[in-house]
């Protein structure tokens, strides 16, 4: 038996367990195999009976003296099991008639598990196993040593798909299958003091001791991560290979104009960065690189300077954005500073249509040279002339198909940049994306105010809207962000609503409109130009304002609900103020009923304004899924590794691949062994560039 075995093959496992074992992702032999125990109890130690100690943990051995079926009041079935030195009881309630069958007096037992007292020492539902005359302590499975307990949900005990179905099915399922093919040479395992693949599976399921347990698990851990490091590398070594039929080279003088008009200098982390991107669009081999900077750290320039040497040399630049409102902020930046340097740019939006035919062929013939839109850049209908750039911002929004359709669609080899303001921790931003350099901007303007972040209870929100009127009579613009648009059963307070009452309200002197995703695009960009303009100074939006909204006038914020937000989004929302000279307050008020641990965590985020301290107290909390989105992130889906429990893990296996690519031939034969071991891993071969 293989690992591509179906389930039906193993005894034990008929159709309608095997269908719900595959509603849990249990298909095959490997699925069943790669099912990892949660956690382990340790019943290697085997008490005398006398010893056994009420509410404490035993194991004991003993010979089954009486068994019964109490009827009365609630079903039981009772035994009791003496061994030298005393006798216990063992309790079972509920379906009581099939213990009749297993247990019968005269039998050698294993009891497991908490002693209770009541007239007598007993056990109550214990873990049992029954010794035939040939079988010795090493046979136990459930009892006398490291016992694994498995992920459970109500639908597998239903089932009767238990801990003790899954330690049976495994323990017959070693017994049966083919050797598992070992992707390392024996020189290599010895070196590191690994245990064989096979070997560490079987310890994983069948640890002799917690410590075993724990290194056959990172065993597995470092396999993993060092398959995402090995494809990763062989990735970015066949983008290296790949010679761009648009090399750039620095001329022109666009930048220089560019930068003289700027009214401050650029900070020198921007031109470190700047620097980072020419060199590297001047090379023969196409640009792969990830720009990540904090919210308000200048990340825009330094792409309308990357798509401006695009320009210089003759070739268009496409910037790519998740969202119509950022594309059409884009475009706003966009054409404020290229308009006086002459150079044409459009921006695609799937809501607008006008004009269409003779702007796609403008972009066909090379007319247009900056293309800013979003997912509709990727439809059939749009045709490039020469394309020498592409930008995609918040790259971890988009999917990784649709960047590869973007790529495709290009034809050729181009230089690519991705921008992301989600902090993420360098190591783990090396591992997502290894196949693409970094570049981080890591210093803000001189010119940017102080935020104050403070959590406030409910009870003073007629304080904090106070507040709010003094900041707007000063001249200053004030957001209020709520989580819904309208009322929903969880009872957050919903825009619309919140909206109404304000305008007839606390802030009824004060002329203020309403945003949120379901507002016509065209309003919504009448609405942000008169906020800039001041002539609207408040705006009640949902997280529609979350990215790409600049407005320097903007000083408070207040956020309703906000225990409803990741911490990742509520440091997205409060980049949105502070981006002038003034001081800027972000304001948080949570519900009633909000938990002390959701509490604990956005007092940290009142505490600092670091975006990488704040990811990684959001990644701890909500973990790698749901903080960069399941299926659209490219987040490597891992069956064993933690993304941020094992960061000293990802380290050290990049050394050891250096050491393993130094020592050992990369053949056909090992290439074969990573791609089979790969899909095992659940690593997505698009991703990983496999084949």
């Amino acid at each position: 038996m293989d690992l591509y075995s179906p389930i039906e093959e193993l005894e034990g496992i008929g159709p309608k367990r095997a269908e719900i074992l595959k509603i849990h992702g249990i298909h095959t032999v490997q699925d069943l195999l790669f099912y990892l125990p949660r956690k382990y109890l340790d019943r290697s130690t085997f008490h005398k009976i006398r010893d056994c100690r009420p509410d404490e943990q035993a194991n004991v051995i003993g010979c089954v003296t009486s068994v019964q079926i109490i009827r009365r009041g609630r079903p039981r079935f009772k035994l009791f099991v003496e061994d030298e030195t005393g006798k216990i009881g063992a309790l079972w309630f509920g379906r009581v008639g099939p213990y009749r069958y297993i247990f019968k007096k005269g039998d050698l037992i294993v009891l497991c598990g908490k002693i209770s007292v009541y007239k007598e020492k007993q056990f109550i539902h214990p873990e049992y196993e029954i010794l035939d005359e040939e079988a010795s302590q090493d046979d136990l499975i459930h009892t006398g040593k490291i016992i694994p307990l498995y992920p459970l949900t109500e639908e597998l005990r239903e089932a009767q798909l238990t801990h003790r179905f899954f330690r049976r099915i495994l323990k017959n399922l070693f017994s049966i299958l083919d050797p598992l093919e070992e992707i390392f040479p024996p020189p290599f395992l010895q070196k590191h003091r690994f245990h064989s693949l096979e070997t560490s599976l079987r310890e994983i399921h069948y640890p002799q001791t917690m410590e075993s347990a724990s290194a056959a698990k990172k065993r597995l851990i470092h396999l993993e991560l060092f398959l995402i490091s090995f494809l990763v590398s062989q990735n970015k070594a066949r983008q290296r290979a790949i010679i761009k039929p648009n090399q750039h080279q620095l001329k022109g003088n666009l930048r220089d104009q560019f930068i003289q008009r700027l009214p401050y200098s650029l900070t020198k982390a921007q031109e470190r960065v700047l620097q980072e991107i020419w060199q590297e669009m001047c090379r023969p081999y196409p640009m792969n690189r990830l720009l990540q900077g904090d919210v308000g750290t200048g990340k825009t320039l330094v792409a309308i300077l990357a798509l401006l040497l695009s320009v210089e040399n003759g070739s268009q630049a496409v910037l790519m954005a998740p969202t119509e409102i950022l594309a059409r902020q884009h475009m706003n930046t966009l054409k404020q500073w290229l308009d006086p340097l002459g150079v044409p740019l459009v921006c695609l939006l799937g809501s607008e249509k006008k004009g269409e035919p003779e702007v796609l062929e403008q972009i066909k013939s090379g007319v247009i040279q900056v293309i800013v839109g979003t997912h509709v850049i990727l439809q059939e209908r749009v045709q490039f002339f020469r394309v020498g750039l592409v930008i995609i911002d918040e790259q971890h929004k988009f999917g990784v198909n649709q960047r590869r359709i973007l790529s495709q669609k290009v034809g050729y080899p181009v230089d690519k940049l991705m921008m992301t303001a989600t902090p993420i921790p360098r190591t783990l931003a090396l591992t997502l994306y290894g196949d693409l350099d970094l570049s981080i901007i890591d210093e803000s303007p001189k010119n940017r105010g102080t935020v104050i972040t403070a959590l406030r209870s409910p009870k003073a929100r007629a304080s904090i809207y106070t507040f709010v009127k003094e900041q707007i009579e000063q001249g200053y613009r004030a957001y209020i962000i709520c989580p819904a648009i309208r009322l929903s059963r969880n009872g957050v307070l919903a825009v619309e609503q919140h909206f109404s009452e304000l305008k007839n309200g606390v802030l009824k002197d004060f002329p203020m409109e309403l945003i949120h995703g379901e507002i016509n695009p065209s309003k919504q960009d009448e609405i942000f130009r008169l906020f800039k303009e001041g002539r609207i100074p408040l705006i009640v939006a949902t997280t529609i304002i979350e990215v790409g909204i600049d407005v320097p006038e903007a000083s408070v914020m207040v956020i309703e609900n906000a225990e409803q937000f990741g911490l990742a989004q509520l440091h997205q929302l409060r980049g949105r103020i502070g981006r002038g000279p003034q001081k800027g307050y972000c304001i948080l008020i949570c519900g009633k009923t909000t938990e002390t641990e959701a509490l604990q965590r956005i007092e940290q985020f009142c505490s600092t304004t670091d975006g990488f301290q704040i990811a990684e107290i959001d990644l701890a909390a909500r973990g790698p899924g749901e903080f960069f989105g399941e299926k659209q992130s490219g987040l490597p889906a891992l069956r064993f590794a933690d993304l941020l429990k094992d960061l000293q893990l990802i380290e050290s296996c990049k050394k050891d691949l250096e050491d393993f690519q130094q020592q050992f031939s990369i053949n056909s034969s090992f290439w074969n062994k990573i791609e089979y071991w790969a899909k095992h891993f659940w690593i997505e071969d698009e991703m990983m560039g496999i084949g």
